[in-house]
C-alpha cells in the first residue's frame, strides 16, 4: 500500500466538475494480481444469498477482517484502507477543497488536522471522526445486454469522499460499466428519493473506464453526481474496492422529492438489446469444408470469448427443467464455472446419460436467461438458414444432386421453427436444442455406438461447453469411414455395426468448439467413451432438417422379424460381457442398446417379449429380471411375468442401475417347458408408448415399454453348477448361506414403511423365511424361520453371524417350523448403515429345539453362494 499513498501525495486534483483524482496502476502488479487472485467466493460476498445479473454485493473490512475465508493479504489491504494515515492522506489531499465545497465543515466537525479514525459500523462515535470502510465489492456477472447498476445520483450528504478502485479479471472482455462525473445542468434541481436525477438534468463531463488497477477518488458535494455506464452482456463480475468516508451528521443537504423516482440518467440507459449474430454466420463464407469422411467444418474459439463466458455461466439455469432431465442442480461444490456457480448431476441419472431441450421447451420458460434467448432465436432465424447454405450449400448439392427438384432451390427455402411453425413445400425447420451428456461415476462407458443422423437432417452442429477444469481427453467427436464398397445395413437407433467401420476424424470436445457436417448415408459418428469424471460435458445442438426423408439407407428389421443383432458397442462399461448369461431374445424385442450400466433391450417390438433361459436343474429358482429404464412411471409395477405359461408372482426391488423384479419358481413349473434346457420366460405389459410422446425433444417413435438388462435363472437348493442327476437324494444336507439384506426403505420405527422387510429362501424341500423389524430405539428384531431338513435327521442349529457379530438366538418349534429370533442393537446396524450381512454357518453338533440330542449331521454345508442379495 506504500504505492498508494505515494502516487495519492503526487496526483493532481481536477477541480471539476467536483474534486475529484484518478491515478491509474495505483497498485504495485504484484499486489493487484494477488488480489484478483484471492478473491473471496462469490457466496462469501454475497453471504449465501442468489446472485441475480448484474447485482451488487458489498463485504464491509469489518466483516471480512473477521472472516476465515477472506485471505490474509486482503485483509492487510483493508486495515491499511481503515487506518489514519490512510485517512490524513486523503484530508491533505482535499483539505484546500473541503474548506471551499463545505465552508461550515470545520465548524461543525473541527479542525481537518484533528479528523480521527472510526470505524464506519460504530454508531456512536464523536462528530470529529471519520467512519472509514474499505468494501470488496462485486457486480454479478450481467445475462443480458444494456443493463446498468445505477443512474446518475447523489452519495448520501453524510458522506465526505467516496473512493473506487477497480480490480478487472484479464480475460473480462465485456464493455461499459465506466464511471461517469456528470455535471448539473442550469435550472431547479430537485433530486429524488434514492438522491438521483433525472437524465435531463445531467451532462457527462468525465468517464473513467472500469480499467484493472485504477483509483477514482472524489469528493462528495451537493453537484457530485455520478453514474454507472450500462454494461454488455458479462461473463465475469465486475470487481472493485469500495472506499468511504462517513461523518456522523450530514455535511450538506440537497432538495429532495419523496414522492417521484426519476429515471435513469440518459447517459446511462439501458441501450437497444444487441443483436446476437447466428453462430454460423461467424464463419467466413468461404471457409474450406473437409471432405473426408463427408463434408464438414472444424472451427475453434468460435464465440468471442466474453460471450462464451457468458452463455456458459447462465447454462445451467437453461438445463434445470423438469419435463425433460433436471440435470443441474446446486450440491457438490464442484467447481464447474468461471462465476464459481456450483452445479453437480443428480446421483440418479445413469452415467453419461444424454438429456436435452429443444427451442419449443427454451423459448416457452420464462425463466430462460435473455443471453440464451437471444442465442436460440437467432440460430432460428433465416438469418441463420441463410449463413448454413452459404457454408454448405454447394456441398448439399454435390452429394444430393436433385435436391432443388425435390425441396426447391436453395436460395428460396424458409425457415421454420420447429414445433412452433407451420411446414409447408419449401419450408426448412431450425430446432437448437442445449443439452448435457451426464458425468461418470463408475467405468468408462459410451453414451451411444458409431450412428447416423435420422436421414430427414440435413446439417448438423454441436457446439461445446466443457468445464474448464475437466482436463480430460475422453469424449470427443469421432467420425468414421465405411470399410469396403458394400452397403452398411443399420440397426436400432440407426447404429452401425463398428467392425465395418475405421475411425477418420477425430473432434476434441473442448469449450467453444464447433463441428457442423453435411447428413449424408454414410455420415457415421459418435462421441468416443468417457473415462470417469466428476464433470458432466454440456453442448448446443444446431440442426436444420426437411419435412420427409432425404435419403434411404438399409434397416435391419425388427427383432423376432428375423433380425440379426449388432456387435456390443465397443468401449463401454463390461464391452467384453453380454447382457445376460446365455439368454436366447425371441420374439418382441428392439435391438439392443447400451449405457452406463451396460447392454440392454427395450421391450415392444410386439408382444409379449419372450425369452429362453438355460435350465438344466429339478429344483425350484429364482429368476432375476434388470429393469434398466421405464419409459412410464407405471410400467415396472404393471409387468407381468410368465414362466412355462403360468403366471409368477413378482417382487420389485432396487438394483444398481435401476430395478430387479424377482420371482420365486416352483420346481413343477420348471419341470413343465418344452425344451429340456430352457424355460421360456414371457414379459407382458398393459401399455406401450412412444419415446417422443412423452419427451418433446425425443425423435425416438417406437413402441416401448421397459428396457432389460442382464437376465438370470438360477437353483436356489443346488451349488451352481449341479445337474439334475446329482440332485436325486434330495435335499438331505443344508447349505451355507451368506445374505444382503438392504435396510433401505426399512421405517425408523415400526410404524413408517411398515416397519419390515423380508427375504425368503426356497429350495425342493426346505424353505426360509427371513424377517426384519425395526424398534423404536434404532435397532431391529430378526426372525428366521425354515423347513425341517431333509431325509427325517436332526440337524444343529446353525450360527447367525450378524454384520459380523455372532448373535444371541432364541429357537423354538412352531407348526413343523424351526423358528430362530434375535435382537439386533442400533450401533450393530450402524456399522453398516445401507444393509445387514447375515451369516449362517454349520455347527458340529447341537440339536433341533424340543429333541433329544441326536446323532450329528455327517454332512458339511455347501456354501452355493457367496452374496444372496435381496
Amino acid at each position: 500500500m506504500e504505492d498508494l499513498f505515494a502516487k495519492l501525495s503526487e496526483a493532481t486534483v481536477h477541480p471539476e466538475p467536483y474534486p475529484h483524482v484518478i491515478i491509474e496502476n495505483v497498485l504495485d502488479a504484484e499486489t493487484c494480481a494477488a488480489l484478483l487472485r484471492e478473491m473471496p467466493a462469490m457466496e462469501v460476498l454475497t453471504r449465501g444469498e442468489a446472485p441475480r445479473s448484474n447485482h451488487r454485493f458489498s463485504l464491509s473490512a469489518s466483516a471480512a477482517l473477521s472472516d476465515p475465508r477472506v485471505s490474509p493479504r486482503w485483509k492487510d489491504v483493508m486495515r491499511e484502507g481503515i487506518s489514519q494515515k490512510f485517512l490524513q492522506a486523503v484530508i491533505q489531499k482535499f483539505s484546500s477543497h473541503i474548506r471551499r465545497e463545505h465552508p461550515q465543515f470545520e465548524a461543525s466537525f473541527g479542525p481537518l488536522e484533528k479528523l480521527e479514525v472510526t470505524h464506519r459500523q460504530q454508531k456512536e462515535r464523536p462528530l470529529h471522526a471519520v467512519g472509514l470502510d474499505v468494501q470488496i465489492a462485486v457486480n454479478t456477472p450481467a445475462l443480458s445486454p444494456g443493463t446498468t447498476v445505477r443512474g446518475g445520483h447523489l452519495d448520501k450528504p453524510d458522506k465526505i469522499f467516496t473512493g473506487l478502485l477497480y480490480l478487472r479479471h484479464e480475460e473480462d472482455e465485456s464493455t461499459g460499466a465506466d464511471l461517469e462525473l456528470q455535471e448539473i445542468l442550469p435550472g431547479e434541481v430537485v433530486f429524488g428519493r434514492s438522491f438521483s436525477l433525472p437524465g435531463s438534468q445531467v451532462r457527462t463531463v468525465r468517464t473513467v473506464p472500469y480499467r484493472n488497477n485504477t483509483l477514482v477518488l472524489f469528493l462528495n458535494t451537493p453537484r457530485s453526481v455520478h453514474a454507472v455506464t450500462a454494461r454488455s452482456i458479462a461473463a465475469w463480475p465486475r470487481y472493485h474496492i469500495n472506499i468511504v468516508g462517513e461523518m456522523r451528521e450530514p455535511v450538506f443537504s440537497v432538495k429532495l422529492d419523496q414522492a417521484v423516482e426519476p429515471p435513469p440518467s440518459s447517459a446511462s440507459a439501458p441501450p437497444p438489446s444487441l443483436k446476437m449474430e447466428p453462430l454460423l454466420a461467424r464463419c467466413v463464407s468461404d471457409q474450406a469444408l473437409e471432405t473426408h469422411p463427408f463434408p464438414m467444418l472444424v472451427l475453434e474459439n468460435v464465440l468471442p470469448e466474453s460471450l462464451y463466458r457468458e452463455l456458459e455461466v447462465a447454462l445451467p439455469e437453461c438445463l434445470k427443467e423438469g419435463a425433460t432431465m433436471r440435470i443441474f442442480e446446486p450440491a457438490q461444490g464442484v467447481n464447474h464455472y468461471p462465476s464459481g456457480k456450483s452445479a453437480s448431476l443428480q446421483p440418479a441419472l445413469p452415467d453419461n446419460s444424454k438429456g436435452a431441450r429443444t427451442a419449443v421447451n427454451l423459448l416457452a420458460d420464462p425463466g430462460l436467461p435473455q443471453v440464451w434467448r437471444d442465442f436460440v432465436e437467432a440460430n432460428l432465424s433465416q438469418e441463420a438458414l441463410s449463413a448454413c447454405l452459404k457454408l454448405f450449400g454447394a456441398a448439399i448439392l454435390r452429394e444430393y444432386p436433385d435436391f432443388e427438384q425435390r425441396f426447391g432451390p436453395l436460395s428460396s427455402l424458409r425457415a421454420r421453427r420447429r414445433g412452433i411453425d407451420p411446414v409447408g413445400p419449401g419450408d426448412v425447420e431450425l430446432d437448437v436444442l442445449i443439452g448435457v451428456q451426464t458425468s461418470v461415476k463408475e467405468k468408462t462407458c459410451a453414451q451411444r455406438g458409431p450412428h447416423l443422423k435420422k436421414n430427414n437432417k440435413v446439417i448438423e452442429c454441436y457446439l461445446y461447453f466443457r468445464p474448464d477444469a475437466d482436463n480430460g481427453q475422453d469424449g470427443a467427436h469421432e467420425f468414421f469411414a465405411i470399410t469396403g464398397s458394400s452397403n452398411l445395413p443399420f440397426g436400432a437407433g440407426w447404429q452401425a455395426d463398428p467392425d465395418k467401420l475405421e475411425l477418420a476424424r477425430v473432434v476434441p470436445s473442448r469449450g467453444n468448439t464447433m463441428v457442423a457436417w453435411v447428413n449424408t448415408p454414410r455420415s457415421i459418428q459418435q462421441v468416443a467413451p468417457r473415462d470417469p469424471s466428476p464433470f458432466a460435458l454440456p453442448f448446443v445442438e444446431l440442426l436444420v432438417q426437411l419435412p420427409e426423408a432425404l435419403f434411404e439407407v438399409e434397416r435391419l428389421p425388427a427383432a423376432g422379424e428375423g433380425a440379426c443383432d449388432l456387435p456390443p458397442t465397443q468401449g463401454a462399461s463390461d464391452a467384453s460381457q453380454p447382457a445376460v448369461d446365455g439368454v436366447e431374445f425371441k420374439s418382441g424385442w428392439h435391438l439392443p442398446e447400451r449405457d452406463g450400466g451396460g447392454q440392454f433391450r427395450w421391450m415392444g417390438a410386439g408382444a409379449p417379449s419372450v425369452m429362453e433361459v438355460p435350465w438344466t436343474y429339478s429344483s425350484s429358482g429364482l429368476l432375476q429380471i434388470e429393469i434398466r429404464h421405464a419409459l412410464t412411471a407405471t410400467a415396472a409395477s404393471s409387468l407381468e411375468i410368465r414362466v412355462n405359461g403360468e403366471s409368477m408372482p413378482m417382487k420389485l426391488r432396487p438394483a444398481d442401475h435401476g430395478l430387479r423384479a424377482e420371482c420365486k419358481i416352483a420346481s413343477s413349473v420348471l419341470q413343465g417347458q418344452k425344451s429340456p434346457t430352457s424355460a421360456v420366460i414371457e414379459l407382458h405389459l398393459p401399455e406401450l408408448r412412444r419415446p417422443s410422446d412423452v419427451n418433446p425433444a425425443s425423435t425416438d417413435s417406437r413402441l416401448v415399454g421397459l428396457a432389460i438388462g442382464r437376465v438370470s435363472l438360477t437353483p436356489v437348493s443346488h451349488p451352481q453348477g449341479t445337474p439334475k442327476e446329482a440332485s436325486k437324494g434330495g435335499d438331505a444336507v443344508m447349505q451355507d448361506f451368506l445374505f444382503e439384506i438392504p435396510l433401505q426403505g426399512l421405517g425408523e420405527t415400526a410404524d413408517q414403511a411398515g416397519g419390515g422387510s423380508w427375504f425368503r429362501w426356497a429350495s425342493a424341500r426346505q424353505d426360509w423365511w427371513i424377517d426384519l423389524q425395526r424398534l423404536p430405539d434404532g435397532g431391529a428384531r430378526l426372525g428366521c424361520r425354515f423347513t425341517a431338513l431333509g431325509s427325517g435327521t436332526d440337524a444343529p442349529l446353525p450360527r447367525v453371524v450378524a454384520n459380523g457379530r455372532s448373535l444371541a438366538v432364541k429357537a423354538r418349534l412352531e407348526s413343523g417350523l424351526t423358528v430362530l429370533e434375535a435382537d439386533l442393537s442400533p450401533q450393530l446396524l450402524a456399522k453398516r448403515p445401507r444393509s445387514l450381512r447375515l451369516k449362517f454357518q454349520a455347527q458340529r453338533g447341537g440339536a433341533a429345539p424340543g429333541k433329544a440330542k441326536a446323532s450329528r449331521s455327517p454332512g458339511v454345508w455347501r456354501r452355493v453362494k457367496g452374496w444372496f442379495k435381496r
